[in-house]
C-alpha cells in the first residue's frame, strides 16, 4: 500500500433539495441497482420538497468499459 500523500483524491457534491438547496434530508427509502449503483428517496428538512437521488456505480467508465 502507498503513502496517503500519493492517493488520488475523488471529489463529488453533496446531494441537495433541487427546490431549496438544504442537504439535510429525511431517507424514505433506499436500494442497490442491478448495475451497482444505488437510489435513494428523500424528503427535505426544510422545505419539505420530495426528490430522488442516484449514485452512478462506477465513475469514469462508461457501458463499453471505455472512459
Amino acid at each position: 500500500m502507498g503513502d496517503w500523500d500519493t492517493a488520488p483524491i475523488v471529489e463529488v457534491e453533496l446531494p441537495c433539495c433541487p427546490k431549496c438547496g438544504e442537504t439535510d434530508y429525511i431517507r424514505i427509502r433506499g436500494w442497490k441497482d442491478a448495475d451497482g449503483g444505488r437510489t435513494s428517496r428523500r424528503v427535505c428538512k426544510r422545505c419539505s420538497g420530495r426528490y430522488v437521488v442516484l449514485s452512478l456505480p462506477r465513475c469514469g467508465v462508461l457501458e463499453n468499459g471505455v472512459s
